[in-house]
């Protein structure tokens, strides 16, 4: 039999014994353990480590999973070697296996690393951020929705990411990578990134932002184009180019403008008395709205001037500035299948000709809608099955005053000839002066919920919110 005698600090005559068995104990205190013969005497360290014994008995005390080896003590030359430290996973542990009757000193586990959460997306990426999209207003379920995601200094490690942000993954709980777009990449004066979510309803949607991967690639573009699907047909952040975001990657002409601060990130300012424009598509013709049973154009707008022209007559103050035109696909220039304008009274006016036959119709909203030197969320909706066109301004609708029906259910299957931004398809008038920022065209109409929903996630603060685990 062996006896172990609590050495320093315990009650007088505690005495532990083994007989060939396990020896259990809880505190990490030192023993002395002897010999019934007296023949040998053996210090024990931090719990943990199982002791052989080379007089024919094993005292072992079970070592906890989650400890480490930190190295044995010295034995006496000559023995067998006690058994070596474990391994775990926590970064301090238990000593290594020890010596008895002599015996060299076991080696010492090697140190771990904390656990990662069994919901953790790959153990390449160091970090994560959570997510939370919440917009309790929503009355329906909206599919494929974009929301920016606006990253400041307070609220992520830039240090943790690649230097333009190639490695950042937005995932699901059940680790689903979702599609996002970096527009505008400052780890200084902050971040816009624009992400897609699947769904989108009343109850708050959790997703996990990751970074901290030294070697991850950036998603590719295709992955960056299908954060706006469609029915999107063009997208323009604008941000310090005229470059399109959807999935067409249409080019662009930029006539003169220059980008300035806009709502979220850059806009583009195009001032009127130079007559500066964008054109879409320069040398081919498109299919931006061709074939659609209507359209839904939105932007944000900040004029600096919609009272006309002096001396170009009731044409140019009826009409006013043009934001946006679809021309048409025959060769007189000056048809167009929809023009987006803002006209002097602050009135939001469209020009419609789905079949492109020279009859247009203009349909206008009340008065007063759009003012001056203020930034404004306009979304004009051609509802050509229905036979009218809705305005938004700011989510709310904005009324709509039909001046006779359109020519077609639908718009002609041929494509755009002239695709403008800033003034009309033949670029002659009706030139916009002010600054403008996402500019987006569908082929298709949106719900007032939809409307409603972009606008409350591009103002409302607490929409986006990245916060720690």
């Amino acid at each position: 039999m062996r006896v172990l005698t609590r050495h320093s600090g315990s009650p007088a005559g505690t005495r532990y014994a083994n007989f060939g068995g396990c020896l259990s104990r809880t505190t990490s205190i030192n023993y002395v353990m002897k010999s019934v013969e007296g023949m040998t005497t053996l210090r024990l360290g931090v719990l943990g480590c199982c002791i052989a014994m080379s007089l024919g008995s094993t005292a072992c005390v079970e070592q906890p999973a989650a400890l480490t080896g930190t190295g044995g003590n010295p034995g006496v030359v000559g023995g067998s070697s006690g058994a070596a430290g474990g391994t775990g996973t926590a970064a301090a542990g238990s000593s290594g296996g020890l010596a008895t009757s002599g015996g060299a000193a076991g080696a010492g586990g090697t140190g771990g690393t904390a656990a990662l959460p069994a919901d953790w997306f790959d153990p390449a990426w160091a970090q994560r951020r959570k997510v939370t999209v919440k917009d309790p207003q929503l009355t329906e379920q909206l599919q494929a929705f974009q929301v920016p995601v606006q990253l400041a200094a307070q609220s992520f490690d830039y240090a943790s990411a690649q230097s333009k942000g190639e490695d950042l993954r937005f995932v699901t709980p059940d680790g689903v990578v979702l599609k996002h777009e970096v527009e505008k990449w400052d780890p200084v004066g902050g971040s816009l990134i624009w992400l897609m979510l699947p769904t989108l309803g009343a109850a708050p949607v959790q997703v996990w932002l990751y970074s901290g991967n030294a070697l991850a690639a950036a998603p590719a573009e295709s992955d960056r184009r299908a954060v706006w699907p469609a029915p999107y047909s063009a997208v323009w952040h604008m941000a310090g180019d005229v470059a399109d975001s959807g999935a067409s990657a249409y080019a662009a002409r930029n006539v003169g403008g220059t980008f300035t601060d806009g709502k979220l990130g850059q806009g583009l300012k195009l001032t009127r008395s130079a007559k500066q424009y964008v054109v879409i598509s320069p040398d081919v013709p498109i299919p931006i709205i061709s074939g659609a049973d209507g359209s839904t154009f939105s932007a944000w707008v900040h004029p600096a001037n919609i009272d006309g022209i002096p001396g170009d007559g009731t044409d140019e103050q009826d009409n006013g500035s043009v934001l946006f035109t679809v021309g048409g696909h025959s060769t007189d220039n000056h048809n167009s299948y929809t023009g987006y304008n803002l006209s002097y009274e602050g009135r939001m006016i469209t020009h419609v000709d789905p079949a492109d036959q020279g009859s247009y119709r203009r349909v206008r909203s009340a008065p007063g809608v759009i003012a001056v030197a203020e930034w404004a969320w306009v979304t004009y909706v051609v509802d050509l099955a229905a036979g009218e066109v809705r305005f938004y301004k700011n989510g709310a609708a904005a009324g709509a005053v039909t001046e006779g029906a359109f020519n077609a259910s639908s718009y002609a299957p041929e494509a755009s000839l002239q695709v403008v931004i800033g003034t009309e398809e033949d670029l002659t008038k009706h030139f916009w002066d002010g600054s403008l920022d996402e500019l987006r065209i569908e082929k298709g109409l949106r719900s007032a919920s939809w409307i409603a929903a972009q606008y409350r996630a591009m103002t409302v603060p607490d929409y986006v919110s990245v916060t720690a685990e």
